[in-house]
């Protein structure tokens, strides 16, 4: 099977839910090519090293293949300009089954109006993450949203069906673009269990509470909440790693000052790039808190055996701390009641790794796989 995976600003150096489910899928046969641009994503502009891999043209890796095209920038989204190069990929490739990454973009509306010009019109699919807490809501915001709403009406039948991760995406995105149940699916994010792991004899030995954040590091991280919540108790022994810290980052400077200010034992460190020592770095610590948006970074924390507690941004995500995994919250006294509950608890981190079984990447795989063979190809 010959998948395209389309997704606008793809990067190549850190490894996410699509590099991860193109794994999967190749084991069952199925090649991945992702057709993108060459524009770096803004959030991701801090943290990339090799500017390199975004040059137009073809690369092949281990499990996928990207092309690369040429665009502009409007409003910071990129739209491409070599439309002839682009029906040439489009057509040579020979693709069984198309896959969009987001609803939302000049980019993938170009691409859905190419592959109805190179005689493509089935099996087509999209992934939505769209978080609402994190939805624009200001005038030009919605003027915004309202104009992809009314470009995707043009291709909205000739989608089979719609991605979401959860129940909050669910209910955003179908008030959105206007879908109806039979379009949107809820599939989970997962988690690579080759990487992802409890390994025994790694925790920190030295008594302290050691709580860990991992990720891009930004305001939506709201990592002020944890620095605040750890500062309210005072008699407690905690160590907190934070991991994603960019160089020269206001916001980062910002937190720094906070901790200085009031003393505490805090250590900003740089994204980590190698999923393996992001594995271990998880299975050192003894607490993962998300107190903003959140990624698979938290899966990946559980399948290491270490407990979550997780800020309650939308519905649905309670599959994230079920089966004794950890907790949500939705205000800072309950954040510190939670990181409090943990002071002194000796933790059965096994029994949370294999509580996050059902996320891995090879389950998840299989449901998407799934929904390809289930459009007759294959």
């Amino acid at each position: 099977m010959r998948l395209c995976r389309v997704f606008p600003t793809f990067q190549t150096e850190f490894q996410y839910y699509e590099h991860y489910l193109s794994k999967e899928l190749q084991k069952r046969g199925v090649r991945t090519t992702f057709i993108t641009s060459d524009r770096i994503e803004p959030a991701w502009e801090n943290f990339l090293r090799d500017r390199t891999a975004f040059k137009t043209g073809y690369a092949e890796y281990a499990d996928f293949d990207v092309y690369r095209v040429k665009c502009i920038s409007i409003l910071g989204k990129p739209i491409p300009i070599r439309l002839s190069r682009l029906k040439r990929i489009l057509r040579s490739g020979n693709f069984d089954v198309y896959h969009f990454s987001g609803i939302g973009s000049f980019f993938n509306f170009v691409v859905l109006r190419m592959i109805g010009r190179v005689g493509h019109h089935h099996s087509v699919f999209i992934s939505d993450h769209s978080n609402p807490s994190e939805a624009n809501t200001t005038l030009i915001g919605r003027a915004y949203y309202r104009l992809l709403a009314f470009l995707f009406g043009f291709f909205r039948d000739r989608i089979r069906r719609v991605f979401v991760p959860n129940q909050g995406s669910e209910r955003l995105i179908k008030a959105r673009y206007g879908l109806d149940a039979s379009q949107v699916k809820i599939i989970p994010l997962g988690y690579d269990a080759d990487t992802f792991r409890y390994i025994p004899g790694v925790r920190d030995p030295d008594g302290d509470l050691v709580i860990g954040f991992a990720g891009k590091i930004n305001a939506r991280k709201s990592i002020e909440k944890l620095l605040r919540a750890v500062a309210a108790l005072p008699t407690l022994r905690i160590r907190v790693l934070v991991v994603g810290a960019a160089q020269n980052d206001p916001y980062v400077e910002k937190l720094m000052t906070y901790v200085a200010g009031h003393r505490l034992n805090v250590e900003f460190r740089p994204l980590i790039s190698s999923p393996r020592d992001l594995a271990e770095f998880y299975n050192y610590i003894d607490l993962a808190v998300f107190p903003g948006s959140i990624s698979i970074t938290t899966l990946e924390a559980t399948a290491c055996g270490t407990p979550v507690i997780i800020y309650r941004s939308m519905e649905g995500l309670e599959n994230r701390v079920a089966d004794g995994r950890g907790h949500l919250f939705s205000t800072e006294e309950e954040l510190i009641r939670l990181i409090e509950s943990y002071d002194g608890v000796v933790t059965d981190r096994q029994r949370i790794a294999q509580n996050s079984r059902s996320f891995s990447w090879t389950r998840i795989s299989a449901r998407y796989f799934e929904e390809y063979v289930g459009a007759g190809v294959g």
